[in-house]
């Protein structure tokens, strides 16, 4: 045994002490550049297209960004928000209703429009890989989670020979969880991908801002009743208002989770 190991040891003390080694096919490329800190910087992250991946009453894909200030090497506050705009339900519920006439309970299908959340930001794990021979790059692991509030809608009307129509289900509490990869490129640039996990309530109670007592009131007689402060009754349509009743009246509650992937670009100051 020592025979074996007595070699490998010669061989690594003349690469240390400076000797080229005597073995001709063997040969060390070092890459050599100053580490990267991100204490105290700002990195702002784009996310063109983040998809929903379980989609399977909804579907949604939206543009999202995150503003991170890392207060330490690995650990930062996050800002994170941004817009769905695409949130419709799923060609799977559109099937139920054609073919078998059932549909999804109205919590079940809330739709996402929006968010803007706070959180915060680990990177447990990290190290450095070369690229192209020349380029130093810094990976790490990223764990994230977040909380506030996001906006809801619900599908009233499917689309026909008119428009679909919607209504407005309110702002709701909304929270986040993550994990993903992080790729530094030099200074200033970094590449994301991370899978995402944005759960909310859902439960219809209200519809632009009317309650179901005043929704009946709107379809039969416009404005004959008085109508709480909140209560946008005029951007309904009759028939509109009745469906929102509906919806209302089915009293159904859920936690819903939309799990997106979450690919970006960053740029570090």
């Amino acid at each position: 045994m020592l025979a074996l190991i007595l070699p490998l040891v010669v061989a690594q003390a003349q690469v240390v002490n400076g000797a080229p080694l005597k073995n001709p096919d063997v040969g060390l490329h070092v890459v050599e550049q100053k580490p990267v800190s991100d204490a105290g910087r700002l990195e702002f992250t784009l996310y063109p297209a983040v998809p929903q991946l379980n989609g399977l009453y909804t579907q949604h894909v939206g543009t999202m960004g995150q503003l991170t200030w890392h207060l330490r090497e690995h650990f930062g506050l996050t800002l994170s928000g941004g817009g769905n705009w695409h949130n419709q339900e799923s060609r799977f519920n559109g099937e139920l209703i054609d073919k078998a006439r059932i549909e999804a309970q109205s919590a079940a299908s809330l739709l996402w429009t929006w968010t803007a959340m706070a959180g915060v930001e680990v990177a447990p794990f990290y190290g450095k890989v070369a690229l192209f021979d020349s380029q130093l790059a810094q990976f790490s692991v990223v764990i994230n989670a977040g909380a506030g509030l996001g906006g809801t809608r619900h599908l009233l009307k499917p689309e026909t020979s008119t428009p679909a129509t919607y209504g407005d289900t309110g702002v709701r509490f909304m929270g986040s969880i993550g994990a993903g990869f992080r790729l530094t490129l030099g200074q200033h640039v970094a590449l994301r991908l991370e899978v995402r996990d944005v759960v909310y309530t859902a439960r219809v109670d209200q519809v632009n801002g009317c309650s179901a007592a005043e929704l009946p009131d709107f379809s039969l007689n416009r404005g004959a009743q008085p109508m709480s402060p909140g209560c946008r009754a005029s951007e309904l349509s009759p028939s509109d208002a009745l469906l929102a009743r509906g919806l209302i009246n089915q009293r159904s509650s859920e936690v819903l989770n939309s799990l997106g992937a979450w690919a970006g670009v960053s740029f570090i100051y």
